[in-house]
């Protein structure tokens, strides 16, 4: 796949040396946000596996249903590993109750630097 670029209200994602890059715009996912986020991967990005960054720095609140959403099969669909980035205390509590509760699928980190996310995921090109 080629360098590609798309966007909507609540997420911008990039696809770019065989990696995606997604940079979340809203401070609340909820079930209707993950999926309008999920449905707009999969539209543009659905036809290769790829490792991924979340840059979810701006994300203070996820909400159960969204969590549930992002760790099922079909959401992750595509995904060879997730590498989450966060600067926030906020940012870890709510990734670590994504990772206790939801069971991601995929492999999947938290992050606080972008450099060691994508060494991390380099090992999943």
């Amino acid at each position: 796949m080629l360098e590609k670029f798309v966007e909507n209200e609540y997420m911008a994602m990039h696809y770019m040396d065989n990696i995606l890059f997604g940079t979340c715009k809203v401070k609340k996912i909820d079930l209707q946000i993950a999926s309008d986020i999920v449905s707009l991967r999969l539209a543009n990005f659905g036809d290769v596996d790829y490792p991924t960054m979340w840059d979810f720095c701006a994300v203070t609140e996820l909400t159960k249903d969204a969590r549930d959403f992002f760790a099922v099969q079909e959401s992750s669909r595509r995904f060879r590993a997730v590498a989450v980035l966060t600067d926030s205390q906020v940012g870890n509590i709510i990734f670590n109750f994504y990772m206790h509760f939801s069971a991601p699928k995929v492999p999947t980190r938290l992050f606080k630097n972008k450099n060691e996310a994508l060494n991390w995921l380099q090992g999943f090109l």
